[in-house]
């Protein structure tokens, strides 16, 4: 990391030769006063989530067991690599949504948003009914039935999954409007909850309740207060649209693993059969779903228009035909 960031530095030097420039100019008061508190603030959140998503194996080997923890390991390792790409998306275009927020109207932030989170929600719905239908029959293709969990237990991991990832864009929105003193307490009272229901629900369900508490706080407090801050603050708009457009995603999450569930229910095509089954269901029905159902919206159409904008610059030929 060091060596990188110093070949970063000599190129940015030749590229940009005012870098180099020293400045006689000093930050009023103010500034300072404004980059300590958006500071602070940040340090609550990277604390929050420390404790949320840092305590999960250490209170299941506490109170469960260690050998729980290495058969989490088989399913987080699955979702954490998910999770990776959807960071090394969104950290490719926050640059982006930044200048869009600097430059543009509130209103076409508002219809960026609204076609980040469209994008944004199919990817995460496709992820989960995927993970949803496939995690125990993958690793028990993989390592064995003894290493799976129970379906509930499943269906609260992948749903813990889901909300974490469907905030992305309100949370990119949020960073780059600079808003991070307006929920500056959010984290730390997420990781009471998750601590105190967490701890309460080990003792009575296992392992399902440390997963449970996590989606608790999730729910009583991020799930709600970070598009509250972005809409109030930023947007000024009511979420009621924000909320009805979750819920219609979510809607053909649900729609698409019911309808998965009952088709391969019937199918008896042998382990390995069943699961590439399963397979080509998971890559049709969410999808499927999602276009016959959205494909005339502003939000899909606007991702068409580019694909058409990226395919003529591509081959100005066929434009020109």
């Amino acid at each position: 990391t060091v060596l990188s960031n110093w070949v970063i530095y000599l190129k940015s030097g030749k590229m940009f030769p005012f870098l180099k420039t020293r400045s006689k100019e000093h930050l009023t008061k103010n500034e300072k006063k404004e980059i300590k508190k958006n500071i602070f603030a940040m340090f609550f959140h990277r604390m929050g989530t420390f404790v949320v998503f840092g305590t999960d194996n250490l209170l299941i080997s506490k109170f469960v067991g260690i050998i729980e923890v290495g058969l989490y390991s088989n399913y987080t390792m699955i979702t954490n690599s998910i999770m990776t790409a959807m960071n090394l998306v969104f950290s490719s275009i926050t640059a982006s949504i930044g200048n869009l927020v600097n430059h543009e109207e509130k209103e076409k932030s508002y219809s960026i948003f609204k076609n980040v989170f469209f994008a944004n929600s199919w990817m995460i719905v496709f992820c989960a009914v995927c993970l949803y239908v496939l995690f125990n029959p993958f690793i028990e293709l993989w390592l064995g039935k003894e290493y799976t969990f129970d379906s509930i237990i499943v269906a609260v991991i992948v749903l813990n999954f889901y909300l974490t990832h469907i905030r992305f864009p309100a949370n990119v929105f949020k960073e780059v409007c600079g808003l991070f003193w307006n929920d500056r307490y959010k984290s730390v009272v997420e990781s009471i909850v998750n601590l105190v229901f967490s701890l309460y629900l080990v003792g009575k369900w296992g392992i399902l309740g440390v997963f449970v508490g996590t989606t608790i706080s999730t729910v009583t407090v991020c799930f709600w207060v970070e598009p509250f801050i972005l809409y109030r603050h930023y947007f000024k708009k009511s979420l009621i649209e924000y909320f009805s457009l979750f819920f219609k995603y979510t809607l053909v999450g649900v729609i698409s693993i019911v309808m998965i569930l009952a088709v391969t229910e019937w199918i008896a095509l042998g382990m390995i059969g069943s699961f590439l089954a399963k397979v080509l269901l998971c890559l049709v029905v969410p999808n499927l779903l999602f276009f016959v159902l959205f494909h005339k919206k502003e939000e899909f159409q606007y991702f068409i228009q580019m694909f058409s904008r990226i395919t003529n610059k591509i081959n100005p030929r066929k434009k020109l035909s």
